[in-house]
C-alpha cells in the first residue's frame, strides 16, 4: 500500500516501528501517517501491538507527577493553535499518537505540525517551531497520526505536500 514500508505487511511493519524502535532509526524519516485506519482493523491491530509493546503510555496529566513513559495516546479533539504549540513543545523529545486527523483540517494546526515532521530539504534539519510571541523550539520526538483518510486522498491535496515528503506513509 505504501512505498515506505518495503514490502512488509501491515502488522509485520507495525511491530517492527513499535518493538525495534524503527521511527528512532530510520532517517530521514522519524514520522508516521497511518492511513485508511478504520479498514480491515488497522487501528484495532496497530493498539493490540501497542499496548503488547514495552513502551510506557503516559499515566497521569498532572505535570506533578513523576512518571517515566515513551508516548502520549492523544484523543483530544479541540486544540487550538496555542494549545498545540504548548502541547507539543511540553512533550517534545515523547512519542506523540494522535487517533484523530481533526488537527489537519485547520491550516494554522497543520502549520505546527508541518513544522514538528518536516526538515529543510537541503540541510536535513528540523525545522523550529513557532507560534506568535512564545519561546520557539525543535521538536525531538516523534508523530504517529491514526487517520481515516485514504493515502490517495492524502497526497492529491497540495496542503499536505510537505507532510507527505517527509513521513513514513503505510
Amino acid at each position: 500500500m505504501s512505498t515506505d514500508n518495503e514490502g512488509w505487511s501491515y502488522k509485520e511493519f507495525i511491530k517492527l516501528t513499535i518493538t525495534k524502535e524503527f521511527l528512532k532509526q530510520k532517517l530521514p524519516y522519524n514520522n508516521l501517517f497511518i492511513f485508511d485506519c478504520q479498514s480491515q482493523n488497522r487501528k484495532a491491530i496497530f493498539d493490540g501491538i501497542l499496548d503488547a509493546s514495552s513502551w510506557k503510555p503516559q499515566q497521569d496529566e498532572d505535570p506533578t507527577v513523576k512518571q517515566a513513559f515513551d508516548y502520549i495516546y492523544v484523543t483530544e479533539r479541540d486544540f487550538t493553535p496555542k494549545k498545540l504549540f504548548t502541547f507539543i513543545k511540553k512533550n517534545k523529545n515523547k512519542t506523540l499518537i494522535f487517533c484523530d486527523d481533526e488537527i489537519l483540517k485547520s491550516q494554522d494546526l497543520l502549520n505546527i505540525v508541518q513544522n514538528a515532521v518536516c526538515k529543510n530539504p537541503e540541510t536535513g534539519e528540523k525545522f523550529v517551531i513557532k507560534y506568535q510571541n512564545e519561546i520557539d523550539f525543535i521538536f525531538q520526538g516523534n508523530i504517529i497520526f491514526l487517520t481515516e483518510m485514504t493515502m490517495y486522498k492524502f497526497k492529491r491535496q497540495k496542503k499536505y505536500f510537505y507532510v507527505c515528503r517527509d513521513v513514513m506513509k503505510l
